[in-house]
């Protein structure tokens, strides 16, 4: 039996191919801190770029979900998709730019 999931991280994806790889590196470095029972949700907001293709790049990795919606609906509901599609006992929505730091989650768990 699968063990539950205990922090969910949702993060809206638009135009950020290049920070993808360095986003999920930091998110997993502080959520293995926390718990092994982590999922990372990234949903591509239709980006113009190749932010798609470099989360497609991760996908097998069992943590990392990849949402892609249909067409550039905005934040707001790319979110909300992640929301519907996250497991966790505990959700964080941060954007994918790491504006605001992964090790910040450890305190918010707190």
């Amino acid at each position: 039996m699968q063990e539950p999931i205990e922090i969910s991280v949702v993060s809206p994806v638009y135009k950020s191919e290049s920070l993808i790889k360095e986003l999920i590196s930091q998110l997993e470095d502080e959520l293995s801190k926390i718990t092994e029972q982590y999922e990372i949700i990234l949903v591509d907001d239709c980006s113009p770029d190749n932010s798609w293709t470099k989360i497609l790049e991760h996908s097998n990795n069992k943590r990392v979900k990849a949402l892609k919606l249909s067409r550039n609906f905005g934040q707001h509901h790319a979110i909300t998709a992640g929301l519907r599609f996250a497991k966790g006992n505990w959700v964080v929505v941060m954007d994918c730019d790491l504006q605001d730091p992964p090790h910040a989650i450890k305190d918010l768990y707190k």
